[in-house]
């Protein structure tokens, strides 16, 4: 039997989420995008611009503009670093061997 995960809880369009907890760079407040060469949006973390991926396009949910409340995840794959948009963190908890964790390395 599997230990339970440690994960990043958080929420999109009323929906829990997490990320295991060893990809998880941290968690800043939502700034402005700035439109990446590919029209994707992105942010500048210190001097690097990292793609925003939006889960709620991603996974056909209503959309909605940026709230002053939102929170982005920074997130480090093997390969790249993304920035995850959440309505909101909940905070570090334990994930058991059956549910499912999402997992930047296969592309969100």
């Amino acid at each position: 039997m599997s230990e339970p995960t440690q994960v990043v809880m958080f929420e999109v369009g009323g929906r829990e989420f997490a990320f295991p907890l060893p990809v998880v760079q941290r968690v800043v407040a939502a700034v402005a995008f700035t439109p990446l060469p590919d029209n994707t949006p992105g942010i500048c973390v210190a001097g690097d611009m990292i793609p925003v991926v939006d889960l709620r396009r991603r996974f056909h949910l209503p959309a909605r503009d940026v709230e002053l409340n939102d929170q982005i995840i920074l997130v480090q794959t093997g390969t790249r670093r993304l920035a995850v948009l959440a309505d909101a963190v909940k905070g570090v908890g334990e994930c058991g061997p059956h549910q499912t964790l999402l997992d930047p390395e296969v592309g969100l």
